[in-house]
């Protein structure tokens, strides 16, 4: 497979949520490549300049920790977003990516999957919405709906709804007006239990 079309995209469960309208640019925009079983798609610590959809297969994300103990982070099914690390200018992919089984995988620039996805510009969307420093953590602006959260990361809305309350309850985020506070240290605690 060198393109996928709209009816290709419709049949993944974790796009459900996508209009057609946003699915036919999203599939005019993908780039398609295949990887064979256990071929590396990006490393952990590599410059992250795409975000790639699983169009078929499984891929397999795992972080490289002390003395080079790998830990699974994630098996994802196809429809899954991942390499969302790239959205942030000049930041590394936190894990490796590799094909558990064959793939077939797109990929694109967050510039332009953010200007499929949102009203604005990337680089408004840069300027206004990304991550800002905060006296009291990170600020996050982001405009997105928890059903938008859930089919960017391939979780029900639900989920999204569950982890956010949940970080708030235990103040690893809390709101500053419109904006969401991320407390750097209590999230990096989680991290590393995850790890």
């Amino acid at each position: 497979m060198n393109s996928v079309d709209t009816k290709n995209l419709q049949q993944l469960k974790n796009l459900a949520g996508f209009s057609a309208t946003h699915l036919k640019k999203l599939a005019d925009k993908l780039s398609v490549e295949t990887a064979a079983k256990n071929e590396i798609v990006f490393d952990q610590g590599d410059d992250a300049k795409l975000v790639y959809l699983l169009l078929s297969g499984v891929a397999k994300l795992s972080y490289l920790g002390d003395h080079e103990r790998e830990a699974i982070v994630s098996l994802l099914p196809a429809g899954r977003f991942f390499g969302l690390d790239s959205i942030i200018p000049q930041s590394h992919y936190a894990c490796r990516c590799e094909a558990f089984e064959d793939c077939t995988i797109g990929s694109i620039t967050p510039k332009i999957l953010i200007e499929l996805f949102s009203v604005t510009s990337y680089e408004a969307f840069l300027k206004g919405y990304v991550a800002v420093f905060h006296p009291s953590g990170i600020s996050i602006a982001l405009n997105l709906s928890h059903e938008l959260l859930a089919n960017l990361v391939g979780a029900s809305r639900q989920q999204v709804t569950e982890y956010l309350n949940e970080f708030d309850h235990d103040r690893i985020i809390f709101r500053d007006g419109r904006c969401i506070i991320i407390d750097p240290e209590k999230l990096q605690k989680i991290l590393t239990v995850m790890a």
